[in-house]
């Protein structure tokens, strides 16, 4: 039997966070990985988005520690960092999708993450596609090829027929990359005490 992602985690997160680290596992319990869970993997001209492994662990926390990463929200904990990991190994097994690593394939570097993820809009169960790249990648498309990517794996191999980006109003970056994908405004949603807006698209607009 394998180990679960979090006590896989256990054995190599660094030393400095070391504390931090253990605090976020005693609010997990671990989950064991189903040998009948196929990964995900999608490459594409200059990335490769696949499922997240332990030895993610570092490199995801130097990430979401960034304010410029993680703008337009909270930077995160070690912690936190744990939970998150742990929440999308478990979405792989129950969903068969979540949010993925990006890898740059020139350097084999996780470079962020992009997916899908169960999200409640207004009382309506939706999957959303969201994304976040380190800044030394923006404004090289690869946003927009992610999602691309996301997208039509989503339409392709899944009997999804709708997904939503929410994004706050600011981020306007983001909105382009929606509309690029070929998304179009839906509505305002009111999420975590703020105003979104809501894209759209539907796999019958793309077929």
């Amino acid at each position: 039997m394998k180990h679960s992602l979090v006590l896989r985690l256990a054995l190599i997160a660094p030393i400095k966070y070391s504390f931090a680290y253990a605090l976020g596992l005693m609010l997990l319990v671990p989950m064991v990985v189903h040998a009948a869970h196929t990964p995900v993997f999608i490459t594409t001209e200059r990335l490769s988005l696949r499922e997240f492994t332990p030895e993610d662990y570092s490199a995801l926390v130097a990430l979401r520690s960034d304010k410029d990463f993680m703008s337009f929200s909270s930077v995160s904990t070690p912690e936190k960092t744990a939970e998150f990991l742990h929440k999308h190994s478990e979405a792989y097994e129950r969903d068969g999708f979540s949010k993925w690593a990006v890898i740059d394939c020139k350097t084999n570097r996780l470079i962020g993450y992009c997916g899908l993820c169960w999200v409640d809009v207004d009382g309506e169960k939706i999957v959303e596609l969201g994304y976040r790249l380190s800044k030394d990648c923006w404004g090289r498309g690869l946003g927009t090829e992610a999602v691309i990517a996301a997208k039509n794996w989503a339409f392709t191999e899944t009997n999804l027929t709708e997904l939503v980006s929410c994004i706050s109003e600011d981020n306007q970056r983001s909105v382009r990359v929606a509309e690029k994908n070929g998304m179009t405004f839906w509505k305002k949603w009111r999420f975590l005490g703020e105003e979104v807006l809501v894209y759209r698209i539907t796999k019958k607009a793309i077929s």
